[in-house]
């Protein structure tokens, strides 16, 4: 490293300025966005990860962030967290000693885990989750379950037996009967290109001997034609004698 490489970096250092300074321009300025700018070690920004956290899988009490039981209890109530300089909340699980002794709780269990949750009084929803992640997860299950019952049930053409598809597409009801109709369609389709057309047929059953065209005149060649060919040897033949 060259002594200009060196004095540019350290140039470039001096004039990049660091989180705290950066926050406390833009505080000067009255610009929101220096609430956001917080050091690793600020208590807001653990507070913050630690609510999330328990909001989006119920495995940490969402004020102490200590491991919770996947059968013990949670009140769900408001979590504090500081942004743009105030207060807000975020609904978020807390264990037993972390829940608040003045509100009001009514008890219900999540509609996906079975969990016993403890909601706030304020908190009136029609199903009862202890995470988002619980939340999703019912959600994908009933959309499945909306799909199936769409789809009814067909009857397989192949073995004749009713199934309930797993696809809207879906024909056979196994892998066997699909293998077994794919077979028989190729063996029809060989079948169907070897066979000669039907006008060459009904031309043929109509004259009783090879196809001709509309003018009578047979479509065969005349070096294939056995019967020209038959013609001129006996005509060779009595000319000989």
């Amino acid at each position: 490293m060259t002594a200009a490489t060196a004095t540019a970096e350290t140039v470039a250092r001096s004039t990049t300025p660091d989180n705290d300074s950066l926050r406390d321009s833009l505080a000067a300025n009255g610009n929101p966005i220096a609430a956001l700018i917080l050091p690793k070690d600020d208590p807001r920004r653990t507070r913050r990860k630690t609510a999330y956290a328990a909001r989006d899988t119920a495995e940490t009490c969402g004020r102490c962030g200590r491991a919770l039981k996947p059968d013990e209890p949670v009140w769900r109530e408001q979590c504090a967290r500081d942004l743009f300089g105030g207060t807000t909340y975020v609904l978020a699980p807390v264990c037993e000693g972390c829940h608040s002794q003045y509100e009001r709780f009514w008890r219900a269990p999540c509609k996906h885990c079975g969990r016993p949750v403890h909601n706030a009084m304020g908190f009136q929803g029609r199903d009862v989750f202890c995470s988002e992640r619980c939340r999703n997860k019912l959600h994908k299950a009933r959309l499945r379950q909306q799909r199936t019952k769409a789809r009814g049930t067909k009857t397989c053409p192949t073995c004749g037996e009713d199934f309930a598809p797993s696809r809207s597409d879906q024909v056979t009801c196994s892998s066997a009967c699909r293998q077994k109709t794919h077979r028989q369609r190729v063996t029809d389709k060989r079948r169907r290109a070897a066979r000669p057309p039907e006008s060459v047929t009904a031309n043929r059953a109509a004259t009783g001997g090879p196809a001709s065209n509309c003018a009578g005149e047979s479509n065969i060649p005349a070096f294939l034609d056995r019967r020209n060919a038959t013609n001129a040897v006996s005509g060779n033949e009595g000319r000989s004698k």
